[in-house]
């Protein structure tokens, strides 16, 4: 995306309605997976990180992202390790319990469950 997509996105993400009640939406779903304690959480394509602090509630998180000002920019405003990466050939992490990709799947809306299973496969701990 753009520079100015997000830079917009980190304003937006913190004071717009949307965002908010998305966020708080998804925090209900995710509050009843039973995830395991101290889970390890991949975000996927985590933009300028406007989940990544609600996802810390539910265990230890750390995210990729491709482009490098939302990296930066995650990584600086919620001390999660955010790293460069990109599906599906270079992801920085493995030994991981739960992969989401909450941005990611709006945006770009991953339709092949079989490019969905390889990389749980890949990154997820047994």
């Amino acid at each position: 995306m753009k520079d100015k997509v997000y830079h917009d996105m980190t304003k937006q993400q913190k004071e717009h309605w949307w965002f908010k009640a998305r966020r708080k939406i998804l925090d209900k779903i995710i509050s009843k997976c039973n995830l395991l304690n101290n889970a390890k959480i991949l975000e996927i394509g985590c933009g300028t990180g406007g989940n990544l602090l609600m996802l810390k509630k539910y265990g230890n998180v750390s995210a990729m992202e491709l482009d490098e000002f939302a990296l930066e920019y995650a990584a600086h405003t919620t001390d999660v390790d955010v790293r460069m990466g990109w599906l599906p050939d270079n992801i920085p992490y493995n030994d991981m319990h739960t992969l989401s990709g909450l941005e990611l799947f709006q945006r770009q809306q991953i339709r092949a469950n079989k490019k969905w299973n390889h990389l749980q496969s890949r990154v997820l701990r047994e």
